[in-house]
C-alpha cells in the first residue's frame, strides 16, 4: 500500500471520455498525451475515489522524467516534448487549483514534490535545447497562460510555485 492507503494502483478508474476503465498509469499516460483537454480537469475532480495522491504524484514524476529522458532522441523528440508539457500542465494545475486539498496537510508528499522539483531545477542546464515551437499543442489550458512556453522556464516556474506554496520548515 502507499502512503495514503491507496492499493497498489490496480484500481480501475472509470473513463469520461468514452474510453473503457482504465488503470491509474494509463489514464496519466493519456492526460499528459495532449489528446483529450477536458481529461486534465476530469482526473484531478475524480481521482480521489479511485487512487491516493502519492500514486498520481509519483505517476506523473515518472511520465515527466520518461519526457526529459528522451528530448534528445529525433524520432522521439515531438512526443517527448508534448508529453513534458502536458505533465509540466499537470502538475501546475494540480499545485494551482489543489495544493490545499491534496499537499497542504500531506508532508510526505510535499516533500516529495519540493525533492522532485529541486532536483530538476538543478539538472535544466542538462537538459538538450528544444524547439516546442512544432509540437505545441494548438489548445490553451485553463492556467496554462501563466506558463512560460519554453519547457526549461516552465520547469523553473514549477519549483518557483513550489517555493512559493510550501511553508519554509519542510
Amino acid at each position: 500500500e502507499g502512503h495514503d492507503g491507496e492499493a497498489g494502483g490496480d484500481q480501475r478508474v472509470p473513463a469520461g471520455h468514452g474510453e473503457a476503465e482504465q488503470p491509474p498509469r494509463r489514464l496519466v499516460a493519456e492526460m499528459t498525451s495532449g489528446s483529450a483537454p477536458g481529461l486534465l480537469q476530469d482526473v484531478f475532480l475524480g481521482y480521489r475515489s479511485y487512487f491516493g495522491a502519492h500514486r498520481l504524484l509519483e505517476l506523473l514524476l515518472q511520465r515527466t522524467e520518461w519526457a526529459i529522458e528522451k528530448l534528445s532522441r529525433p524520432n522521439v523528440a515531438p512526443t517527448a516534448q508534448r508529453v513534458l508539457s502536458q505533465s509540466q500542465l499537470a502538475l501546475w494545475h494540480w499545485l494551482l487549483y489543489y495544493y490545499e486539498h491534496d499537499f497542504q496537510n500531506d508532508e510526505a508528499l510535499t516533500r516529495r514534490l519540493v525533492q522532485w522539483t529541486h532536483e530538476q531545477n538543478l539538472h535544466l542546464d542538462f537538459w538538450p535545447a528544444t524547439d516546442v515551437a512544432s509540437s505545441w499543442p494548438s489548445t490553451m489550458y485553463d492556467g496554462e497562460e501563466h506558463l512560460p512556453r519554453d519547457l526549461r522556464e516552465r520547469m523553473q516556474s514549477i519549483y518557483s510555485l513550489v517555493e512559493i506554496l510550501v511553508p519554509e520548515t519542510l
